[in-house]
């Protein structure tokens, strides 16, 4: 109770946390059962009605929305041979006008961390 109220750089700057939970995602993937964790943060900006969610778990992604259900979305993951960066605008909910993606050319292997992902001469 003591933290309730704190708002620190833990998350997007200017934003107070107002949810964490851990979800399981159970899965079939080439006869064996995958069981991959997420970790969300869900965070309410303090200057305007503007809310980001994160999410750690076998890749990392944002999402920002502002009231009127404007923002953008970024995602790094895995792609099995490498990384995948994303980025897409949002407009009323819907993706709206930029679509980025950048690959990373150099495997991690089975050991994938994106905090290793190299963009360099990304594709």
């Amino acid at each position: 109770m003591k933290y309730a109220d704190v708002t620190t750089n833990s998350g997007p700057h200017g934003t107070k946390l107002v949810a964490l939970y851990k979800t399981n995602l159970v899965y079939q993937s080439k006869g064996k059962t995958v069981n991959s964790e997420r970790w969300i943060g869900q965070f309410q900006y303090t200057n305007s009605d503007g809310k980001e969610e994160i999410v750690f778990g076998t890749g990392l992604s944002a999402k920002y929305r502002s009231e009127s259900d404007d923002g953008y979305n970024v995602y790094i993951g895995w792609t099995g041979s490498g990384s995948i960066l994303r980025f897409t605008t949002v407009r009323k909910g819907r993706i709206n006008r930029v679509l980025a993606e950048f690959y990373d050319l150099h495997p991690q292997g089975m050991n994938w961390d994106y905090k290793h992902a190299n963009f360099t001469n990304s594709v």
